[in-house]
């Protein structure tokens, strides 16, 4: 429910208190790293959680390109390979895996998404857009009887993504 369906004003004139503590307009400019962008906040109830200000506080750089990553931007989680110096502003997630951007020019392939950045700055998880194809057909990418035994009883070891492979 948008609390301000009876007003004239646009959008970004409107202000409220988040639940940060400071007053915040609904859509205003964000800018992190040297990069402005435009961002509209959730509201719910008529609440919001972090004004445009702490939002800036939660960008983070890609581990691979350097650039910003904003908050509610889309992410990929790689493992950097032996050659590659890790920079000091990398956000590591799980298992060696670093934060990087979706950016045409820096992920592999836009199936890599991970997940998405969200405050107050994690990762959440999603299926990559390969993976929803593949839940959604409600059928195994490959049978279990034409893969080793040993792998496709072993989904404990290879994880989520096995289980969901080898459902069927």
């Amino acid at each position: 429910m948008w609390p301000f369906d009876k007003q004239k004003m646009p959008i970004s004139d409107f202000t409220l208190t988040a639940e940060c503590g400071h007053e915040t307009k609904v859509r205003d400019e964000v800018t992190a790293h040297g990069v402005t962008i435009t961002t509209t906040i959730p509201i719910k109830d008529g609440k919001t959680d972090y004004c445009h200000r702490c939002l800036e506080t939660m960008s983070i750089h890609c581990a691979w390109c350097g650039r910003p990553i904003f908050v509610g931007d889309p992410v990929t989680l790689y493992v950097s390979t032996d050659d590659y110096a890790i920079p000091d502003y990398a956000v590591k997630h799980e298992d060696d895996a670093y934060v990087g951007c979706l950016r045409g020019d820096c992920a592999e392939t836009g199936a890599d998404r991970a997940g998405f950045w969200y405050p107050p700055g994690q990762v959440k998880l999603d299926l990559s857009p390969l993976e929803a194809a593949i839940e959604k057909s409600g059928l195994p990418l490959v049978k279990k009887e034409d893969v080793p035994e040993e792998t496709a009883n072993n989904c404990e070891t290879f994880g989520d993504a096995c289980k969901r492979i080898f459902k069927g």
